[in-house]
C-alpha cells in the first residue's frame, strides 16, 4: 500500500466530493467500515518508540517489506537513526494511509 497517496488537497477533496455522493447508509457503513480498518497514529507512534529499531511500526502499517529492512539493519543501529526520523513523520504519514484506506473501501461501495 502506497501510503503517499491523497497527499495532495485536490486529492483530498475528490475524497471529500465522492463521500458526499453516498446516501446517508452508505456513508454510515462507510464510517463503520474505517473504523475498523484505519491505523491509530499514537499506536504508531509508541511501537516506534518501543520497538521502532526491529520495524515493528512497520509491520503495524502494512509494509512487512520495509519492516523486514529494519530487522536486517538492527544490528548495525542503522535501523534505530531512521527510526527516531520515522517518529517526526509517522503521524502524517498515517494520516495518508488511513485516508487510502477510506478511498479504497469508498471504491468498494
Amino acid at each position: 500500500m502506497d501510503a503517499l497517496l491523497l497527499s495532495t488537497p485536490a486529492q483530498v477533496a475528490l475524497l471529500t466530493e465522492a463521500k458526499a455522493k453516498l446516501s446517508p447508509s452508505q456513508r454510515q457503513a462507510l464510517a463503520v467500515l474505517v473504523a475498523q480498518q484505519q491505523k491509530s497514529p499514537a499506536v504508531a507512534k509508541g511501537l516506534c518508540l518501543l520497538l521502532g529499531l526491529f520495524g515493528a511500526h512497520r509491520f503495524y502499517l502494512g509494509q512487512p517489506d520495509r519492516g523486514v529492512l529494519y530487522l536486517l539493519s538492527s544490528v548495525t543501529l542503522v535501523s534505530l537513526l531512521v527510526a527516531l526520523l520515522d517518529l517526526v513523520f509517522l503521524g502524517q504519514e498515517v494520516e495518508r494511509l488511513n485516508r487510502h484506506i477510506e478511498l479504497s473501501l469508498l471504491n468498494s461501495l
